[in-house]
This record gives structure tokens, sequence and C-alpha cells, in this order.
């Protein structure tokens, strides 16, 4: 079936009309108008303007310092490949959260640029990640309201950059021994993200009775280097009596006293003159015994009335040791600790 032309529509007796008169142009040019518009054609030709679009989108990573970010394009055009030039794309996550938007440029591109992606869909340096973002097309024409289109792509965010800074680990995070014994663990301290500065280690939390040493206790940590330093931590065995002088003291004076005593009663029967310088000898070494008595005795008195305190050493158990690593970099001071356990069995 053939469709009229538009102008067959038009009731050409009133147009006629409506042109005689000049003030009745304009009108004649709006009845025109809505022929035309109100013809089937016409109507296919508005079809074919909001016909629906396609949109494409593409990320990139951007390296921003401290996060990975990403930049998104979208590109909107319509079913012939045409650029659409109107409109906004949001960019939005799986999850729902909205990146942000863009506006559609000249070219048919819109373009988001994201700082920093959320932390938990950035590509960390030991492991990676992928995160779904969808580009929405919103229309800014009524054409092209019913045409609005989505796209989906997969960003691979390249590694996160790291903040300098240091790590530290220890061979031996146990130590057993005896008390009176030590035990050693080698500590690594190793530069990140092109750390540098002066490091210095130190314990904390000792028991009594346990002592703690490095070797070297500072040095110089280069950018992206190591340095290695051994902690060593002795403990104290317990310590003997101070009885064992007063007990010397007795017994030299019982050895002097005895002899002097035997002397002194074996001559006390004898009157002869011969014997008289063995009795002097005799009560010499019984004043002398006498003297050494009495001074250990004073010794004991002491002792008893003010014992000497007893070392008992580094009692059994197990004690967490913090051993903490401080980098010095100018004014700016950065600490890491870790924890030693030292059993003394």
């Amino acid at each position: 079936m053939r469709q009229k032309h538009p102008l067959e529509f038009l009731d050409f007796s009133s147009l006629t009309a409506a042109l005689r008169a000049s003030r009745h142009v304009a009108t004649a040019c709006v009845m025109l108008a809505g022929a035309l518009l109100a013809h089937p054609a016409a109507q296919a030709q508005s079809v074919q303007d909001a016909a629906p679009t396609r949109t494409t989108l593409v990320a990139s990573a951007v390296d921003t310092g401290i996060r990975t970010g990403e930049t998104f394009t979208a590109r909107v055009a319509t079913s012939t490949g045409t650029p659409v030039t109107t409109g906004t794309v949001d960019f939005v996550l799986a999850s729902g959260q909205s990146l942000g938007s863009a506006i559609v440029a000249a070219d048919g591109t819109a373009s988001l640029t994201v700082a920093q992606l959320p932390a938990a869909t950035t590509k960390s340096v030991s492991g990676g990640g992928q995160l779904a973002v969808t580009a929405n097309y919103n229309a800014a024409t009524t054409a092209l309201a019913n045409s609005a289109s989505v796209a989906t792509a997969v960003a691979t965010p390249a590694a996160t950059t790291q903040l300098p800074d240091f790590t530290v680990t220890a061979s031996q995070s146990t130590l057993t021994v005896t008390a009176g014994a030590y035990g050693t663990s080698v500590l690594t301290v190793t530069s990140v993200g092109g750390y540098t500065g002066s490091m210095e280690l130190s314990c904390s939390n000792l028991p009594a009775q346990v002592t703690c040493a490095f070797n070297p206790t500072q040095q110089t940590l280069t950018a992206n280097g190591t340095f290695v330093s051994t902690v060593e931590i002795t403990t104290q065995a317990p310590s003997g009596t101070a009885s064992s002088a007063i007990e010397r003291h007795s017994a030299l004076a019982m050895a002097m006293l005895f002899p002097g005593s035997l002397v002194l009663l074996g001559l006390a029967g004898r009157r002869r003159k011969g014997y008289k310088g063995l009795q002097m000898l005799g009560v010499a070494m019984l004043l002398g015994g006498v003297g050494l008595g009495l001074s250990g005795c004073s010794q004991r008195y002491d002792y008893l009335k003010h014992a000497p305190s007893v070392a008992t050493g580094t009692l059994p158990g197990t004690y967490p040791i913090n051993v903490a690593v401080d980098g010095n970099v100018g004014s700016s001071v950065s600490e890491h600790d870790l924890t030693i356990s030292l059993v003394v069995q």
C-alpha cells in the first residue's frame, strides 16, 4: 500500500487563504511543519534517531603514587557507528559503589580517572586482583532517552606502589636455655620502597636476671638493601652461700687452739727450767686460737643478723621479650617490633 506524501495531508484551501495575507505566514509555516511531523515517514525518521546506542569501555592502569589508579574510557555510538555527542556516563563497581561520572565529549568518549581504587580491589605487591566496572550511558535528549546502553570492563590494576618502609624478621622466635646459658637469634632488616635510614635495636620487657645484647647495635640501612644483627639473650645461674669464709676462720681457730691446749696441759705438772720456753709457746698458741675464735664468732654473729642475699638466678618459665628496631630519617622515627620467647628450663 502506497504511503502518501506529507503534502497530501495538508488542507490546501486553508493554507492558500492563510498565505494570501502576509500576517498569516507564520501560521501557515506551523501548519506545514505539523503535517510533516505527523506523517509516518517522519515518525520513522524519529525512531531511527532513537536507534539503540552501543557503549564500549576500556580500563588502563595509572600509577598515582601510594596506590594504583585507573582511567576508564567509555565510547558511545549509534548502531551505525556514529558517535553520540551528548549525555553522561556513570561508572559503577559491581558492588553498586559509584566511582564517578563523566560528560560525553564531541568524539563520543567519556573518561574518568580514579586516583585511588578501593583498597579491597587494588593489586598488592605480592598478589593480584580484578575489578569489574560498568559504564552506564545516560541520554541527554528525548530521542535517545530509551536507547541508553551499558558496558562492563574488567580492570587489572598494576602493582601498588608502597611507601618507603622496612621489615624485621628473626631466624629464631623461641630460645630454650637452662639457667646460666644464653641463646641467639639472627635479625634481618630489609628496606622496602627505597627506605634508607639509621637503624637502632633494643630489648624491653626483660625478666629479672636476664640481659640482652646486639651485634651490631646500630647500622645504616641502604635503599632496597638489608642488614643483619645478632641478638644474644643471657640468663643467670643461681649463686652459692657466703658461709664458707666463716667456716674457714673457725677451722683455723680450732687448729691453733687444740695444739696449744695440749702443750699447756702436758707441761702443767713439770717445773723444770728447760720447759719454760715450751710453756710460753703453748700460751701463745692458746691466745692465738682464742683470738681467731672470737673473730669467727663475730663474723658468724654478723652473718646470722645480716645474712647476705643469695642470687637465685633466672627462674624457670617462659618470658616474651620485645625486640624493637627504630629507623631514624632526620626527625622522623619509624619503629617495628617483634617478640622472641625465652624458655628457661
